[in-house]
């Protein structure tokens, strides 16, 4: 069937059921008047402009200013006391106020040395030790806890750090993002290559020994990173290189009774048989106490109470010849304090002083070889690098070992290895020279 004609209107409706989505403009929103904005703001630091907008918009009556967003361009600029000054211009009327960097900002300690340790207790000491972080990190600064040492706050706990290895900023704190601490991994020992597969180099002799002094634990002078790990390098080598028993190495550290100033060489006479192994560790200084132009070598330690214990290298060296091995072989790994001398900083001075405290030793025992790691006013510097990775001990040591890992047993060919490799690895890692001193007999082998 088909319709016809025009359609006529009944009054009545045809119900469906509808569906979709209705879109219902809500127009009690509308657009800030012109009286509600700001005609500018300004924000300042000195006579330096951080900040310049128009036409910010009122919300409420008021406005947010995130000041912590200016931290990058004042890091290293102002400390809690700097003043930042804000500046609202409305309806032609100013307003001034001024802020202190303290109150947006926290003091936290940059990280500027390669590797730092967080302590547990505000004490220079491997014991307490919690973990390694390195430079570049950021750790909030609670309190100067005294003129050494940060409390600082690390996965929030409270911990300890030295002054000295960093420099303190004022910025943001970050209570969320990315982490501020570059965090090393503990690396157990034997993991460094110069720690696993050491060859045996001789047969085992009942004679032998292996003698360690240091004054570097526990030494308010300062920490040596990776010190302990040092020795235990050494040691390892001691017994694994060289075959010697647990009963055959001894070691002897200040504890700020005079334990260097006292030790005796006789109280372990060899009797002219066997070799003897020394490696001396810690800080030293050159002294002049007499004020005679006489000046020396001295192993420098600085207990609890400040008082400070005074031990001639001449003299510790001359009380190792005391122990009367068939042959002798010391080496010296010291960080001294900056000395420029009578007449400034005189390098064959220095190589002077090293003369002085070897004929300690020479003079009795002739059958010996001596290796400085550095000469007085250099440092010991640490194995690490942003390319290198972290090694884990001072190059020094470092470089000894891998020479006998290498075989390199004879005097001769390990002070080859030293000088090609400790002075050129610590100017390219720490931009600072550390030269190798020798004296004694060079065709010695430590092999036999």
């Amino acid at each position: 069937m088909q319709p016809s004609g025009e359609p006529i209107f009944t009054g009545e409706s045809e119900l469906m059921r509808r569906s979709g989505v209705e879109i219902v403009r809500d127009s009690t929103r509308a657009l800030a008047r012109q009286d509600e904005l700001l005609d500018e703001l300004l924000v300042t630091y000195g006579d330096e402009e951080l900040f310049r907008q128009s036409d910010l918009e009122f919300s409420q009556a008021s406005i947010d200013i995130n000041l912590a967003s200016f931290s990058d361009a004042l890091t290293g600029r102002v400390d809690g006391s700097s003043e930042i000054k804000l500046q609202l211009t409305y309806k032609e009327n100013t307003f001034e106020q001024t802020l202190t960097a303290g109150t947006f900002l926290a003091p936290f300690m940059n990280v500027t040395e390669p590797i730092t340790m967080i302590h547990s207790t505000p004490a220079a000491s491997s014991a307490n030790v919690i973990t390694e972080v390195g430079s570049g990190s950021f750790l909030e600064i609670v309190e100067e806890s005294n003129e050494e040492w940060y409390r600082v706050l690390y996965q929030n706990a409270e911990a300890y750090v030295l002054k000295r290895s960093g420099e303190k900023v004022w910025r943001a704190r970050a209570d969320t993002g990315p982490a501020l601490v570059f965090e090393f991994a503990e690396v157990p020992f034997g993991n460094i290559d110069v720690e696993n597969l050491v060859p045996v180099l001789k047969e085992r002799n009942p004679r032998d020994r292996g003698l360690i002094l240091s004054n570097g634990v526990s030494n308010n002078m300062g920490f040596r990173q990776y010190l302990d790990r040092d020795h235990r390098l050494f040691t390892h080598y001691m017994r694994t290189a060289f075959q010697m028993r647990s009963e055959q190495i001894t070691q002897v550290s200040e504890d700020g009774s005079g334990t260097l100033s006292e030790f005796r060489g006789s109280r372990f006479n060899m009797n002219g048989e066997g070799s003897l192994y020394v490696y001396v560790s810690g800080f030293a200084a050159v002294r002049d106490p007499d004020g005679d132009n006489n000046e020396m070598i001295y192993l420098i330690y600085e207990n609890e109470s400040g008082e400070i214990i005074y031990t001639p290298l001449e003299k510790l060296l001359a009380e190792i010849t005391q122990m009367n091995p068939e042959s002798l072989y010391v080496f010296v790994d010291l960080d001294y304090e900056a000395w420029t001398g009578r007449n400034g900083f005189v390098r064959n001075g220095n190589g002077i002083l090293l003369q002085n405290a070897a004929n300690a030793v020479l003079d009795i025992l002739p059958n010996s070889a001596i290796i400085f790691s550095n000469r007085p006013g250099q440092k010991s510097g640490l194995y690490m690098g942003a390319i290198d990775g972290n090694k884990r001990h001072h190059i020094f040591n470092y470089f000894w070992a891998e020479a006998l890992k290498q075989r390199r047993t004879t005097v001769s060919d390990l002070l080859n290895h030293l000088n090609n490799n400790v002075d050129y690895t610590s100017r390219r890692l720490h931009d600072r020279s550390q030269e190798i001193h020798a004296f004694g007999n060079f065709t010695l082998n430590m092999a036999q």
